[in-house]
């Protein structure tokens, strides 16, 4: 998530809203020991569809390409189709091989459609494997 202008004031009560798993929106964040090393969300495509979400993945640096990424994904996968998505949705640049190693590891790289430097990512979700 990033912001344009100034941080929203009451940055308790966002991030309150912001870890609450629901049909709208998720926010899962993967630790070692205390130390947050990835985060995944999904916010719902209202205007899209009412069952499609976005998600969005972050994994530190240094902790790449150990299974975190994929985790993460597949636990706000779980989550969104129990509050009801059957649909999820991104935009990858192609560039980003750890994030393309992510899909790849979820099965998803016949999911993906190029449009030029960017890849965008549809996937029906199946709840829990």
């Amino acid at each position: 998530m990033r912001w344009f202008g100034p941080q929203p004031k009451q940055l308790t009560t966002f991030s309150d809203q912001l870890c609450e798993c629901n049909d709208r929106r998720c926010a899962l964040g993967a630790f070692i020991g205390e130390v947050l090393v990835g985060v995944g969300s999904y916010v719902a495509l209202e205007r899209v569809s009412p069952t499609t979400v976005e998600f969005a993945l972050v994994v530190a640096q240094g902790d790449r390409l150990h299974g975190i990424g994929t985790s993460i994904l597949k636990r706000l996968e779980d989550e969104a189709y129990l509050h009801g998505a059957r649909r999820m949705v991104a935009e990858i640049l192609g560039a980003n091989a750890p994030m393309l190693q992510v899909i790849r590891d979820r099965g998803w790289t016949n999911s993906l459609r190029r449009d030029g430097s960017t890849l965008h990512l549809e996937v029906k979700l199946h709840g829990a494997e």
